[in-house]
């Protein structure tokens, strides 16, 4: 008779008692019914319909995993693949109830990562994309989930152990992803994965800073040794986690501001921390003395306490070489930030650009489709618009021309006849007059008269030939307002088809 072999992995089956097997090589259990059926099976004395016991299986499965009994249903699908070892949806189950039961002491992703490997190796093809979906969202929820039990721990206890269990935890999500892509051909992207935990683990740092880390220190006025050397011990915990939470992703910029800044802060709060003691001092009790006292205690560095007589000296506090290394790693995160906002900058930048150049793109192609679902439109408005052009064009040309002769006909003041003769004339009477000796007041007298009565003259013709220049140019007024006149109702409509035939669309 050929071999009992194991339904899930082919290993050989081990006879038990009560006619029960178990598999040697995946420890799968097989009950005295389902051994019958095996032995039937190969005998080919019967082929049994499981269907009907798969369905129900299948049924109670389902209902059990949403109705968070995951134990349950792991129990049901182990009994589906017991019985059909290809039963994609059995074995989906079983890859979310088996994660889904993990614990920060007995993660079972690797168990669940076979599970959806599984399942997508037996789905239909039809239903392989959505399912791989599926289970891509399940592994990213179970490793959030993980992550925020750690952190419940870390905001009660941020020790040592609570760390390590995270990086840890971290390390159990990284083989997890690899084991996904091994097993299935599939990739989540790290981005996706690793950007939410690594807000959940800076999350943890600032809320275990306001609830524990920070009371815990100030909860005496004074700390003593102990108190700030756990309290430095926790700032070096908190640091490791924000910078591992820095380094899980590369495409969430904005968080590592923050994330810096809470790096920073820690550095800060570390080098002004210090341990405090206290010695006795006899202030006295008279105010003069006690304030000089005060004085003399405040003057040495220390904190006085007149109250009880006594004043408070830092015992412990950071190493300048500590406090120099301290300082140059706040000022390589001031660094980092100053650049990362630069990125930001010149990212909001480009993605402006880029957005205007969409939005005017998609403009011009709604302009050049509507005015292609109306091209006669288009030409009769082309068509207008040059003629409108065109007649503005002729009345600009008439206008021009009739303002040219008026203008030809403006007197040059400076070169016309009358004025120069009057210059010519009142110019050669001052250089007669000039000629003349002291005792010719006589003939000085009528030529002075003379050139009196020229200017009169001169004034009276040039005042004569203004105002024929300013009825000329009242006539080039007027006929300015008539062409205008003419031409406002064309420009309007001109105006109308321009807006019309480059309005948006």
């Amino acid at each position: 008779m050929q071999a009992l072999v194991c339904d899930l992995c082919g290993g050989k089956l081990v006879m038990g008692t009560g006619g029960t097997a178990t598999c040697d090589s995946c420890g799968m259990s097989y009950s005295m019914e389902r051994m019958k059926e095996k032995i039937q099976e190969i005998q080919g004395i019967v082929r049994i319909d499981h269907s009907p016991m798969i369905d129900n299986y299948l049924q109670m499965a389902q209902t059990a995993l949403e109705a968070d009994n995951k134990g349950e249903a792991e129990t049901y699908a182990n009994k589906i693949i017991e019985i059909d070892p290809e039963n994609y949806q059995a074995w989906l189950i079983k890859g979310k109830s088996a994660g889904w039961q993990s614990t920060l002491q007995n993660p079972r992703f690797s168990e669940s990562v076979t599970g959806f490997a599984k399942a997508l190796q037996y789905a239909p093809e039809e239903e392989k994309d959505a399912l791989a979906q599926d289970a891509k969202d399940e592994i990213k929820s179970m490793s959030q989930a993980l992550i925020s039990l750690r952190a419940e721990r870390f905001i009660k206890w941020p020790d040592k152990e609570e760390t390590e269990g995270f990086l840890s935890d971290i390390a159990e999500i990284l083989k997890t992803m690899a084991g996904f892509l091994t097993q299935t051909g599939l990739v989540i992207p790290l981005s996706e994965m690793m950007a939410p935990l690594a807000t959940q683990i800076n999350q943890a740092v600032v809320q275990a800073w306001q609830k524990t880390i920070l009371p815990a220190y100030q909860e005496e006025r004074y700390p003593g040794k102990s108190e700030w050397q756990t309290f430095i011990e926790r700032i070096q915990y908190c640091t490791t986690l924000v910078d591992k939470a820095i380094d899980l992703c590369d495409e969430d910029d904005e968080e590592d501001i923050s994330r810096y800044e809470n790096l920073i802060f820690l550095h800060k709060q570390a080098m002004k921390s210090a341990a405090w003691d206290y010695e006795y001092l006899d202030f006295g009790t008279d105010k003069w003395q006690i304030a000089a006292n005060e004085r003399n205690v405040r003057s040495h560095g220390f904190v006085p306490d007149a109250d009880h007589s006594r004043y408070w000296h830092k015992t412990y506090q950071l190493s300048d070489e500590a406090i120099r290394i301290r300082t140059l790693q706040v000022t390589v995160y001031e660094t980092k930030i100053k650049r990362l906002k630069e990125k930001k900058m010149q990212q909001e930048k480009e993605e402006k650009e880029k957005k205007m150049q969409q939005e005017k793109e998609e403009k011009q192609r709604r302009f050049q489709a509507y005015w292609e679902a109306h091209a006669d439109e288009h030409e009769q408005l082309t068509a207008k618009k040059e003629q409108l052009e065109q007649q503005l064009h002729s009345l600009k040309q008439e206008e021009n021309q009739q303002i040219g002769v008026l203008q030809s006909q403006i007197p040059s003041l400076s070169e016309h006849p009358d004025m120069q003769a009057y210059d010519r004339q009142i110019r050669n009477a001052r250089e007669t007059m000039g000629r003349l000796g002291v005792f010719k007041k006589r003939e000085k007298k009528e030529l002075q008269e003379r050139i009196d009565s020229l200017t009169q003259a001169r004034a009276q013709t040039r005042n004569q030939l203004q105002k024929e220049i300013s009825a000329l140019e009242s006539q080039m007024a007027s006929v300015h307002n008539q062409f205008a006149q003419k031409c406002e109702p064309l420009q309007n409509e001109l105006l109308q088809i321009k807006k019309e035939l480059t309005r948006e669309r």
